[in-house]
């Protein structure tokens, strides 16, 4: 699995993602900004808007969760207003602690340097949260005036109370990660194995769809393992499969590739072979001279020559009526019809006459 898949999810884990902007209007110069990324790097992304209705200079406060055990220093992301202002919100592993929803205003690792947004317009205005690490977790932006009150330097719990208006990013939430490599392979003439690479998305269900050629998908199953046997499929058939991950809220991820594969054959029915036996004698009970039994099997004469005292097997006959011919040097030659049933044996003696 790409390092993409792995930390996709983790990044912005959006419960309630709301900007709040205060009454109060206090202005600020504009921050430094970092170049803008174009890419969320696999991390993901939100996007929304924000409601200004007064300009001037606003703080932006972030309420994130960082990863910074066993040695990962994962603590930060990008935030980008109106496509050309960005900034890499936090990057301080010594003022975010691990696993802790913290309040962080400040960019590039310098809590001295604050993230303030100049706008000089009303209106909405695009604010988008991009990924820049593994397993950062984001759940508010808050665009405020309010750099004074203790309610909000920093904001206290969800920071409800730095808000007099309250304009609203819009809501939204990270689909979990795809699962990865799903493959398949025919089992049988009615059954075909799926198997996948987890999800870095944890406690997550897998949707499982299989279409016919020429057909709409359809799911057929949902499971937490990472394999699944489809079974009651019909013979020679191709079936594509994709899978989606699901998450405990509802969100579904991007389906992975989809991948086809074409059952067995069923095997031709089981037969069992018979044989024929018996005797060729003349009418005095001797064996006539340089006898045989001839007959035509799978398209090619098969020839037989009797025992010492007369007797013949002919075994491995598949099932069929076959044309049995008997001679003999100065004898007259016949010939039977005789049908071998399957796993049977039919007897013929044969009295051969002089001409």
């Amino acid at each position: 699995m790409s390092n993409m898949l792995k930390v996709k999810h983790y990044l912005l884990v959006i419960f309630s993602l709301t900007a709040f902007i205060s009454s109060s209007l206090i202005y600020y110069s504009v921050a430094k900004a970092a170049p803008c990324p174009t890419s969320d790097g696999g991390y993901g992304s939100v996007s929304g808007n924000v409601n200004i209705s007064s300009p001037g200079s606003y703080r932006v406060w972030s309420r994130i969760k960082a990863n910074t055990t066993a040695g990962v220093n994962n603590n930060s992301y990008w935030l980008i207003v109106d496509g050309t202002n960005c900034f890499v919100v936090g990057d301080s592993q010594a003022a975010i602690a691990d696993g802790q929803w913290v309040w962080v205003d400040y960019q590039d690792a310098s809590s001295t340097s604050k993230i303030n947004v100049n706008f000089t317009s009303t209106g909405n205005h695009t604010v988008k949260m991009l990924g820049r690490e593994a397993n950062v977790q984001l759940d508010r932006v808050i665009f405020t005036t309010d750099t004074t009150s203790g309610a909000c330097n920093p904001p206290v719990d969800t920071g409800d109370a730095c808000a007099v208006n309250s304009p609203t990013v819009t809501p939204a939430t990270l689909p979990p990660a795809s699962a990865s490599n799903l493959t398949a392979s025919a089992a049988s003439a009615s059954q075909i194995n799926l198997s996948w690479t987890a999800s870095s998305t944890p406690n997550v269900i897998y949707d499982i769809y299989h279409a016919l050629s020429g057909s709409a998908p359809i799911k057929i199953a949902s499971v937490t393992s990472l394999s699944f046997g489809d079974v009651g499929l019909s013979p020679s058939t191709s079936y594509s499969y994709y899978v989606i991950t699901r998450d405990n809220l509802g969100n579904v991820s991007v389906p992975t590739p989809t991948v086809s594969v074409t059952t067995l054959s069923l095997p031709p029915p089981a037969t069992t072979t018979g044989s024929i036996t018996g005797t060729i004698k003349d009418a005095s009970g001797a064996v006539p001279r340089r006898s045989h039994v001839s007959l035509l099997v799978n398209g090619s004469t098969k020839t037989y020559s009797p025992t010492s005292t007369g007797s013949y097997a002919i075994s491995n006959l598949p099932p069929a009526a076959y044309t049995v011919t008997y001679s003999a040097s100065k004898y007259v030659t016949q010939s039977y019809v005789l049908t071998v049933p399957s796993g049977g044996t039919v007897t013929k003696h044969v009295i051969l006459l002089k001409r």
